[in-house]
């Protein structure tokens, strides 16, 4: 029968997900998930039940000499209020379990072991006993909570005086008052943790454990802190290198194979004889990383490439336990994944017409998981696999629906592309770490990852500006020209570029891109230095060694990561200094183009488009172009001209805007002394422009565009605006608007210049 912790009742309130777990009902996560629960307690701070856990006490004149015999350690030499990490081992020297000792006081020691080996390590010491030794399983009289982060001081001083809380890693103060708002109580306050983080576990008793657990939560709110399961400190202690017993231990598995502290000199323990016996392991604990698709299980063996067993897997750690695609998952698994999607998504399944041959049970019957999961199998998005082994079937993404599933995130996520793959957005991310005292390296990937999105951004637009211009510049009339401008006001490639060279200019946080690299360098030598002067202190293979490595090498990936961003940003530079230099160039050619067309080079087709907007503007249109319909052979939808003869509305489920295109007429038509040429004055570009003035701001709305004429003013004016590069940004392109007449253009906004009366 399941166990429960003071604090079972209290975990289902909160929406704690129950799991049993060394033999006890635990949270595994809570409705924050496991992501945000671990990223809170290297950010901010992280609360644990860990009531699980058991403490057996050992003391009287021979308890010294007894835990000297039972435990791997050599606590000879400890003061009141240290601990020590070790380990009991049985007679052929495996792990029977791993445990933090703590010294009360002369001759009193306090073993905190693990959940699921309570009872096996408690019969264990009792039948290992001997002499004058006090010797009680204390596992039921307390309750033990877990503040771990960077804020867990801040926290814990709003309960107790600074004085009561341990200075050092691995201390503990005994007694300590606890002001708990109502009551105060007694509790024990250590430097310790399973989470490779700052923190503290205090052990208070069990009938006080749930009025600690939501003072210290009342009191860390202002600072972050949220209470976190058994997931997050798996994920975490994984990240720290910290094993757990049953994975990376065992009573097969020796310390040394483990990579765990044990001397073999200065004193005996039982399973010492087998050790020194062994000799040097054949195996060790060493991290791997898995680059290929597959099922990866734990306790699977491992291969090299000849087929030669090599060891065995003995835990997994995921990045980021939210990408399912490349793993493969139990049915039980699945289940549960899709459950949370709907609770978090509130995903409300609307009713399916059920064909005869169809099984009604597989579409969605009652939104429930199964049904879901079912239908994806069928339809062919997952695919299942009986595992012998596991006894259970196996779900995983086939190769097509992982490229999919990217395909279909990369569509619902373009709208928010210019900001993710911005200048500003490097800066924010090197700003934001440069700010936060803990240094996340996972910030330094985004701003890499950012980076090389905004190098292909640019090498994409290269490409595209030089076929844009090349395109323009090879059509033969003012038609050809105009499908192409309007095909560029709907290309979003062109708002990010409009982007990138105003609002965002490059130039604008260059410098302070580059200044904060060379403080992130400096200020990481620094600590680098630091880090390695401490470790000549340190005894190699201790926790507080294995922390500083971990440290060490946690500095040394933030700076390769740096100079990686580093290269790619000198890269944008040059990149986005070419794209400027080509818009230049190119620009210059396709201007020179449609001025020829439209002063020179116009076609009997352009005459005809020049006769629509002279018409549309005429009190007598109508009698004027029937009059004129034989020798112009103008077919009779145009009878009525208006812009809507000549542009089709906009489809709804369009996204572009597209002219209709007039048929070519073979007679020839000497209209050139009755139609003026369209070429717009200053004047009319400037009447234009003051027509849509709003606050001294050239604001375009619903009701700017009327005709086409409005249509090629608004690009005229788009184009003066942005030729000249060196100018104080002014231009913005706000999505997109909808006109009268079915035109769609950007929404543009045009500040006063500098020094501009508004």
């Amino acid at each position: 029968m399941e166990k429960k912790t003071p604090l079972y009742q209290t975990h289902v309130d909160m929406g704690g997900k129950i799991v049993e777990f060394g033999g006890f009902l635990m949270p595994v996560q809570y409705p924050t998930g496991v992501i945000a629960e671990h990223m809170a307690v290297r950010e901010k701070a992280g609360l644990f039940d860990v009531s699980h856990m058991g403490e057996l006490r050992l003391k009287g004149p021979d308890a010294v000499a007894n835990v000297q015999k039972i435990i791997t350690a050599d606590i000879s030499n400890m003061k009141d209020g240290e601990i020590k990490y070790s380990m009991f081992c049985n007679d052929n020297g495996g792990i029977i379990d791993d445990f933090i000792v703590y010294r009360c006081a002369a001759g009193n020691y306090w073993l905190v072991v693990n959940a699921g080996n309570r009872e096996k390590d408690a019969a264990w010491v009792e039948s290992h006993l001997s002499g004058d030794v006090d010797y009680r399983d204390e596992g039921n009289d307390w309750g033990q909570i877990a503040l771990q982060g960077p804020k867990s001081g801040d926290i814990l001083k709003k309960l107790c005086d600074e004085q009561y809380i341990p200075a050092k890693y691995y201390t503990f103060i005994e007694d300590v008052p606890l002001n708990l708002g109502e009551r105060t109580i007694r509790a024990l306050v250590s430097q310790t943790g399973y989470t490779g983080e700052y923190g503290f576990e205090i052990y208070c008793k069990a009938e006080d454990t749930v009025d600690l657990w939501k003072a210290l939560l009342k009191a860390g709110e202002p600072e972050g802190l949220i209470p976190c399961g058994l997931g997050a400190r798996d994920t975490l202690r994984l990240e720290a290198s910290m094993p757990l017993y049953g994975h990376e231990m065992n009573d097969e598995i020796t310390p040394k194979m483990a990579g765990l502290p044990c001397k073999l000199t200065g004193k005996d323990f039982i399973g010492r004889d087998a050790l020194v016996a062994l000799g040097a392991p054949k195996m060790k604990r060493i991290g791997m990383k898995v680059v290929g698709r597959g099922i990866v299980r734990e306790h699977c063996d491992l291969y090299t490439m000849d087929g030669e067993k090599i060891g065995f897997l003995v835990a997994i750690y995921e990045e980021n336990n939210e990408v399912y695609t490349a793993l493969g998952l139990t049915i039980e698994e699945c289940r549960v994944i899709i459950a949370d999607t709907i609770a978090k998504a509130r995903i409300i399944w609307e009713d399916e017409e059920i064909e005869e041959e169809d099984e009604p049970d597989t579409l969605f019957p009652e939104d429930s998981p199964s049904g879901i999961l079912n239908t994806l199998i069928r339809w062919g998005w997952l695919k299942s696999d009986f595992d012998e082994k596991l006894n259970t079937y196996i779900i995983s993404f086939p190769e097509y629906s992982q490229l999919f599933t990217e395909l279909f995130q990369k569509l619902q996520t373009e709208d928010d592309s210019r900001e993710r793959e911005s200048i500003l957005s490097i800066y924010s991310a090197l700003f934001t770490y440069h700010s936060d005292t803990e240094k996340n390296n996972d910030i330094l990937k985004n701003a890499l990852q950012t980076s090389r999105r905004l190098g292909q951004l640019l090498s994409n637009m290269q490409d595209g500006m030089r076929s844009y211009f090349e395109e323009l510049s090879q059509k033969k009339n003012f038609i050809g020209i105009q499908k192409v401008l309007v095909e560029e006001i709907n290309n979003r490639d062109s708002k990010k570029y409009a982007i990138l060279t105003t609002t965002d200019s490059f130039y604008r946080y260059k410098e302070a891109v580059k200044e904060l690299v060379s403080q992130i360098l400096r200020e990481n030598d620094q600590k680098r230095e630091q880090l390695v002067k401490e470790r000549t202190g340190l005894v190699e293979g201790t926790v507080t060694s294995k922390r500083n490595q971990y440290r060490l090498e946690y500095c040394e990936s933030a700076s390769q990561l740096v100079y990686q961003v580093e290269r790619e940003f000198d890269l944008i530079e040059k990149k986005y200094n070419k794209l400027i230099e080509q818009k230049t160039v190119f620009a210059k050619r396709a201007l020179a183009r449609i001025h020829y067309i439209l002063q020179e080079g116009s076609s009997d087709e352009d005459h005809i488009v020049k006769l629509i907007n002279l018409l549309d503007h005429h009190a007598n249109s109508p009698q004027v172009l029937e009059q004129m319909r034989d020798r112009i052979r103008v077919g009779t939808q145009f009878k009525n001209i208006t812009d809507r003869s000549f542009y089709n509305r906009k489809n709804a489920e369009d996204a572009g805007f597209h002219p209709i295109a007039m048929e070519k007429h073979n007679e020839e038509t000497q209209m050139t002394d009755f139609v003026p040429k369209p070429l717009y004055t200053k004047k009319q570009l400037q009447e234009f422009r003051q027509k849509n003035i709003v606050d001294g701001r050239f604001v375009t709305d619903e009701q700017t565009i009327q005709s086409v004429e409005d249509l090629e003013k608004l690009l005229f004016l788009w184009q003066e605006e942005t030729d000249d590069t060196k100018q104080e940004e002014t231009v913005h392109i706000d999505g997109e608007l909808k006109g009268e007449y079915g035109f769609v253009f950007s929404k543009l906004v045009i500040d006063a210049k500098k020094g501009e009366k508004k």
